[in-house]
């Protein structure tokens, strides 16, 4: 058990509290580059969960709709695919880029057919964060373009860098104050 006088030792030696600070900027340093990125990579991969829910819940909903096969029940097919898993708006053009069908906040997602490729790759999103246009080919030679919504995206981010922030703090707490006391 320390005594007040190796407590009184321990807060004044200079040396205790330059060796606690450097590996407290070590430990802090070292942490964040480990950590940093993985925050950066928790929103693409956010972002790539959410395409894939899209592309997931759209592509069975036409399908049971007859594809192009029959226009009205494509488009009741396309707009029963909004609201589930956040889609704001779907369109559906055939492989001349007709339009086909269409439902829901589309302004500006038609550009997105000519981008179309397997699993949405190349979606773009808009300057708030607010939605994601993703568009990709279908199995049956139609290209799906729709509109998500990803306005929880960035809470989500900064809850996990918050989440990060404090596994950091412990850490170098902890270690400081060993080192600290050793």
């Amino acid at each position: 058990m320390p005594t007040m006088n190796s407590w009184r030792d321990l807060i004044a030696c200079r040396l205790c509290w330059k060796i606690a600070f450097a590996v407290f900027t070590l430990i802090l340093a070292v942490e964040s580059v480990i950590l940093v990125p993985s925050y950066l990579r928790f929103e693409q991969n956010r972002l790539r969960q959410i395409a894939d829910g899209a592309i997931i819940a759209t592509e069975p909903t036409l399908a049971a709709s007859g594809y192009g096969t029959h226009r009205p029940l494509l488009a009741r097919g396309v707009a029963k695919s909004i609201g589930q898993y956040g889609i704001l708006g779907a369109l559906v053009a055939g492989g001349d880029s007709e339009i086909l069908a269409t439902s829901g906040a589309t302004a500006g997602l038609k550009s997105q057919l000519d981008l179309a490729q397997p699993m949405g790759e190349g979606a773009r999103r808009s300057d708030d964060g607010a939605w994601l246009d993703v568009a990709w080919p279908s199995a049956e030679g139609l290209k799906i373009a729709v509109r998500v919504d990803t306005s929880r995206v960035a809470g989500e981010s900064l809850s996990f860098a918050l989440r990060i922030a404090g596994l950091v703090a412990i850490i170098v707490g902890v270690v400081t104050s060993g080192t600290m006391l050793v």
